[in-house]
């Protein structure tokens, strides 16, 4: 008996990428939806929560976040030199209860990393104006101007009034380097590396 083949199967047309892409999605992309930002019941805009992260991205929720505030701003005050005593004062709480949240202790919340990065990040960051402010007492403080502290001029008093800035934004603020130098103008942080070190010398 002669052999059994299958019936050829007829060719699917083609169909180019853009068709492939956007055939049956069209309601899934960006320009195509209405996105509407409602909040929650503790604040009513998502794009202007002063939460530190979401309430929904802990599974303890607006507790868990406040939480997470409070032992981050302890270290953050520590890391700037503040007392226990006065640490205690500020977040309102007792001086044993600041030393166990320095040691690692405090209630057991489980963070996920990505969501603990966004917290430090928001905690170290430092609003605009508080800069803008401590740049215009170094200038006051030395006899230069503002916009003279942030230029490349090299002369001796504005040498010595960034030195101050710097200082003054390093362990003033907390700020980072990359932070400082972008706040005067630097390309890198290795010029705040050098004023911090002509500092301690």
């Amino acid at each position: 008996m002669g052999e059994v083949r299958a019936a050829p199967q007829p060719k699917m047309a083609r169909r180019t990428v853009s068709q492939r892409g956007l055939e049956g999605r069209l309601d899934e992309q960006f320009e195509n939806k209405h996105w509407v930002d409602t909040g929650c019941d503790f604040h009513p805009s998502c794009l202007t929560c002063p939460l530190v992260v979401c309430r929904y991205d802990l599974a303890g929720g607006l507790e868990a976040v406040r939480d997470l505030e409070r032992r981050l701003l302890v270290r953050k005050l520590r890391a700037r030199g503040a007392t226990a005593q006065d640490i205690a004062g500020q977040v309102g709480c007792s001086t044993r209860t600041v030393w166990r949240l320095l040691d690692g202790f405090g209630r057991a919340t489980v963070i996920p990393p990505p969501v603990l990065e966004r917290a430090v990040a928001a905690m170290a960051r430092v609003a605009q104006d508080e800069v803008d402010r401590l740049l215009s007492e170094v200038a006051k403080d030395h006899g230069v101007t503002v916009a003279a502290v942030k230029s490349p001029l090299r002369r001796t008093n504005l040498v010595a009034a960034r030195d101050d800035a710097v200082r003054r934004m390093r362990y003033g603020l907390g700020m980072k380097l990359m932070a400082i130098a972008r706040a005067l103008n630097k390309r890198d942080h290795s010029t705040i590396i050098h004023s911090l070190r002509k500092g301690e010398g």
